[in-house]
């Protein structure tokens, strides 16, 4: 399985109780061998929209906080520049093919539309109950 990554809308979700994201949150902290990333810009955008996202969040250890690489950087700046938010471009590059992932990560996100024309894989939380 090739882990997702939760935007700053999932993870508002899942602090909220979000039925099947809590589940799939248990499940890996118990259980998964991979780890579900949050881009860290998206992390704090969370944090931002609702005290105490960050603390919840942490509780769950395989869910894995991934910074900003500076390689990445300038694709974000890029990104924003054109009108995106910040955490949608920081989901969208870590979203991408990249070395590490040549066929990119599904994003899990409530704004799909946000996300239109953009080349990455998602899945809205909508059709997740």
């Amino acid at each position: 399985m090739i882990p997702p990554i939760l935007d700053h809308t999932a993870l508002a979700a899942l602090v909220k109780g979000h039925s099947y994201l809590s589940r799939f949150a248990c499940d890996l902290t118990e259980y998964a061998d991979e780890m579900v990333s949050t881009p860290v810009i998206c992390f704090a955008a969370a944090e931002a929209g609702r005290a105490g996202t960050a603390e919840h969040v942490l509780q769950f250890c395989r869910i894995d906080i991934e910074d900003l690489r500076a390689s990445d950087a300038a694709t974000v700046g890029q990104l924003v520049s054109e009108g995106l938010d910040w955490p949608v471009a920081h989901a969208v590059v870590a979203g991408s093919p990249s070395p590490e992932w040549p066929s990119g990560r599904t994003v899990i996100t409530a704004i799909p539309h946000r996300y239109a024309g953009l080349g990455v894989e998602l899945i809205p939380l909508s059709r997740l109950n």
